[in-house]
């Protein structure tokens, strides 16, 4: 059995209180791994995908919402080793898939799926 690790990144400037950084590793308002959701939504390249991440932080944080509450980089183990990731909260999630690229079927169909709940 492979164990897998989950790497927060150190933020020499932001909130290095023992509390932030317990609730940065614990993550519990953050439950969705950005490569989940980038291959849910038809995307294969990481960099396509982060182009789409960081237009929704600016979403994010054009709203005065705290993007760090919702958007956590990190690196996880995988089986060809360590790999750049995103832990996502709700909220992350749906801002993504407002802003991810229409010429991706999977896309359209969860824009559509987000509509219908609130609709």
């Amino acid at each position: 059995m492979a164990m897998k690790m989950l790497l927060v990144p150190y933020d020499p400037f932001g909130d290095t209180s023992i509390n932030q950084l317990v609730e940065d590793a614990m993550g519990s308002h953050r439950l969705f791994y950005g490569s989940d959701l980038a291959s849910a939504l038809g995307y294969e390249t990481d960099l396509t995908f982060d182009e789409v991440i960081h237009t929704a932080i600016h979403a994010c944080a054009a709203l005065h919402i705290p993007v760090r509450y919702h958007f956590l980089p990190l690196y996880r183990q995988g089986d060809d080793g360590l790999y750049a990731d995103w832990k996502l909260s709700r909220l992350a999630c749906m801002l993504i898939i407002m802003h991810a690229d229409l010429s991706h079927p999977e896309v359209t169909e969860a824009q559509l799926q987000l509509l219908q709940k609130v609709l």
